[in-house]
C-alpha cells in the first residue's frame, strides 16, 4: 500500500476501521480506479468507507 504513489499516508487505527489511507487522486474517476482495481485487490479487504476534502483553506 505505502508503494502506491497515491498514498500519502496509511495508519492503524483504534475504532470502527482497522486501517486509514491518506491518498490524493487527481479526480473521482482516478479515485474509482483506485478503488477498483488497487483497493479491491488487497487481500482481507471485505469493505472501504471514503471521506472527501472539499476545501483546503
Amino acid at each position: 500500500m505505502n508503494k502506491t504513489p497515491e498514498v500519502m499516508e496509511v495508519y492503524h487505527i483504534e475504532r470502527n476501521y482497522d486501517f486509514s489511507v491518506k491518498a490524493v487522486m487527481l479526480n473521482m474517476e482516478s479515485y474509482q480506479k483506485f478503488v477498483l482495481h488497487q483497493l479491491a485487490n488487497i487481500p482481507n479487504i471485505d469493505h472501504t468507507q471514503s471521506s472527501f476534502v472539499l476545501s483546503n483553506n
